[in-house]
């Protein structure tokens, strides 16, 4: 899907390479992470009969990397003072 991109980042000397390089390897990580998220879920939903406490901490641990992916630390809210 990103390599129109990448095509076009071979096109600068020097650095065009470097840069394309960089961009799969950030995509892969990204399709690691979203990946390993979607196969605990499938997992824990089918464990839930058989394994209940290995479904759930699979479903737990899904949870917990979406809500590091989707959380805004930035603008979290703050306590009054």
């Amino acid at each position: 899907m990103l390599s129109p991109i990448y095509s076009l980042l071979y096109w600068f000397p020097l650095i065009g390479s470097f840069l394309g390089d960089i961009g799969s390897f950030i995509c892969a990580i990204i399709a690691i992470i979203i990946s390993t998220v979607l196969v605990f879920i499938v997992i824990g939903i089918s464990w839930l009969f058989y394994r209940p406490k290995v479904a759930i901490i699979l479903l737990l641990i899904s949870g917990a990397v979406l809500f590091l992916c989707f959380y805004d630390f930035e603008n979290r809210p703050t306590m009054p003072e």
